[in-house]
């Protein structure tokens, strides 16, 4: 079939004369004159060109589409002509794209090969720009062909006026602000007065109100010009944007930093919340946050919002994290703050657990996310055996006895001495503390009996929300979870009824912690995605499959159908998962493409690593 539409094409577009070999797309010229015109490499091999009539881009369409089986999909056309004869389309659907036969489909996939050919469109400007101050046309249309102008790149930059008409229309959006980022220094002008204007249009109409469009590097450049705005608006709008992106964010780190003195309230309250969401990027600001913070009076009003931006930026720094653990030693609000945002840590805490044994002697609203923070260090914590014991036998409040069987759930069988009070709790337990106990006794032991049991009771309590633990709890075993495989898969089919979606997300999620030993329960959640009330918890049940282990055709039909999905962390996972596959999901590169335009900078990104992942 390639052939013939190789054949059909090359004709329609060349004419009745010389026919040329087909090739990878062709060298268009080696160099531009400063109006932007092609200029043909007058060292390249001699070519004779036929002008193709107007309609040669309608019809090319319309032969490939009839060798394409079932309904013709409108990128499926722009990919065959751009391998078959790649710059070589541009007058065509130049001339194609103003034809009255053409419907929005067909003038999209036109497009499409245009985006793709990049700078080499540039001889199709004219028609492009058609489009843009179309008022008549499809929205969606017109934003195609913004998008378009941007893949051209610098040359384009005479449409910086249609642009800017073109935004007034549209009402802004990051679309334009990548179109003007894209088009050199006066494209850049163009954005960084966008960026301070003040006027009636307002900054909400320039591309910071929508930088997920833009790439990080761009996106951030532009921000951080942004943050030293003398319009306050402008500044929130931009640590906004920051916040957008964790990768390379340090590069505005600095600037972030600046605006915690701002004298606006709420760019202050911004920067520190920006600091929060940077994440790794924020590490240089852990000097200037602990200087503050130890000079902070007691009573100062936003000490909890100080603290959290210091666990974020700090998460891999000692002085950090060892402030933290010493606040959390303290009794009162400040010593409860610290705690719960030294739980947030990810870094090694084993070496503050001597500052963690001191908290555990404070407050019950300290003890709590102490106690949690020991099932994330795991057998290392059993020193603190003796103080954890007394909290699981009698602590008058439920809840801390709950988290200290959680702390005994990570040690492990290092917990060993803790069994007989885990195995005698007493009458006034509550069901919620005898799951963890049970969990506990199969985590330091392997004895699955005082699970069975609890797990038979939580089945008596249907219709009361302590049912839905039933759910959750083999899950809550790891694979030792197993156990309950005839009961999870029977839940799986379940009852129609509106808690239907909770069931499926809580058992596919089960599954995925119990992860190889479930294996017997794969063709039910195969089945599972093809029912049609299933796309709130189709990832679920895909991140379920891959954690079991799925071979390459059953990975492609749990991943592929999640790349159109209306969540884009959604439709990230879909491409990382199959870019695992590599070469073997090379049947999925059609729609994996389609991402490289998505709104969304991460799912490109996935895209990107994932096409390069399936090319080899």
């Amino acid at each position: 079939m390639r052939a013939a539409v190789a054949l059909i094409v090359i004709v329609l577009l060349t004419g009745c004369g010389e026919t040329p070999t087909p090739s990878s797309p062709p060298r268009v010229g080696a160099t531009e004159a400063t109006d932007h015109t092609p200029v043909v490499d007058e060292q390249a091999a001699p070519r004779r060109r036929v002008t193709p009539p107007p309609d040669a881009a309608l019809t090319t369409w319309r032969s490939v589409a009839q060798h394409v089986p079932g309904e013709p999909d409108p990128y499926q056309f722009p990919q065959e002509m751009l391998d078959l004869v790649g710059a070589d389309a541009v007058d065509a659907i130049a001339r194609a794209l103003a034809s009255p036969e053409l419907d929005g489909r067909q003038r999209s996939g036109l497009l499409s090969i245009l985006r793709q050919l990049g700078p080499h469109a540039l001889p199709a400007l004219d028609a492009v720009l058609s489009i843009v101050g179309d008022t008549d046309a499809d929205p969606d249309l017109r934003s195609e062909a913004v998008d378009v102008i941007g893949a051209m790149g610098p040359g384009a930059e005479r449409a910086i006026p249609a642009l800017q008409v073109a935004m007034t229309q549209f009402g802004g959006g990051g679309r334009f602000g990548a179109a003007f980022a894209a088009l050199g220094e006066a494209g850049w002008a163009e954005l960084n007065r966008l960026a301070f204007e003040t006027a009636e249009r307002g900054v909400q109409n320039t591309g910071l109100h929508g930088l997920a469009l833009l790439d990080p590097s761009t996106a951030l450049r532009f921000a951080t010009v942004a943050l030293n705005s003398g319009d306050a608006f402008v500044r929130l709008r931009a640590l906004s944007a920051v916040r957008e992106y964790e990768e390379g964010s340090a590069t505005a780190t600095g600037a972030v930093v600046a605006l915690l003195d701002d004298e606006d309230e709420d760019v202050r309250e911004g920067a520190l919340a920006t600091l929060d969401d940077m994440h790794e990027g924020a590490a240089a600001a852990v000097p200037i946050l602990l200087e503050r913070m130890r000079a902070m009076p007691e009573d100062h009003d936003d000490y909890s919002e100080w603290l959290g931006s210091l666990a974020s930026a700090g998460r891999q720094d000692d002085s950090a994290i060892r402030f933290l653990a010493e606040m959390a030693t303290a009794n009162g609000d400040w010593g409860e703050r610290a705690a719960n945002s030294l739980k947030e840590v990810q870094a090694d805490i084993r070496p503050v657990l001597s500052e963690i044994g001191t908290a555990l002697d404070g407050h019950t609203s300290v003890r709590i996310p102490v106690l949690d923070m020991l099932y994330r260090i795991g057998p290392d914590a059993t020193p603190l055996l003796p103080k954890i014991l007394p909290d699981l036998a009698r602590d008058r409040h439920d809840s801390v006895r709950q988290s200290a069987a959680r702390a005994l759930i990570g040690m492990g069988p290092a917990a060993e001495a803790a069994l007989p009070a885990l195995r005698d709790l007493g009458p006034d337990a509550s069901l919620n503390l005898q799951v963890l106990a049970a969990i506990a006794i199969h985590a330091i032991a392997g004895d699955v009996e005082p699970a069975r049991a609890v797990f038979d009771a939580l089945a008596a309590k249907r219709g009361d929300f302590l049912y839905s633990w039933r759910y959750e709890f083999p899950g809550m075993m790891g694979a030792g979870g197993a156990v309950f495989l005839p009961e999870l898969r029977e839940m799986l089919v379940g009852d129609d009824n509106d808690s239907r979606g909770y069931v499926m997300l809580s058992v596919a999620q089960s599954f995925e912690r119990i992860g190889p030993p479930a294996a017997d329960a794969v063709p039910d959640l195969m089945a599972a995605l093809h029912e049609e009330r299933n796309e709130r918890w189709f990832d679920d049940i895909a991140r379920a499959l891959e954690a079991i282990g799925i071979n390459d055709e059953q990975a492609l039909t749990v991943w592929t159908p999640l790349l159109r999905h209306s969540s884009e962390e959604t439709r990230r996972l879909a491409a990382e998962a199959l870019a695992r596959r590599g070469a073997a999901a090379v049947s999925a590169l059609r729609d994996v493409r389609r991402l490289e335009r998505d709104p969304d900078w991460r799912v490109r990104r996935a895209a990107r690593a994932t096409i390069a992942a399936i090319d080899g």
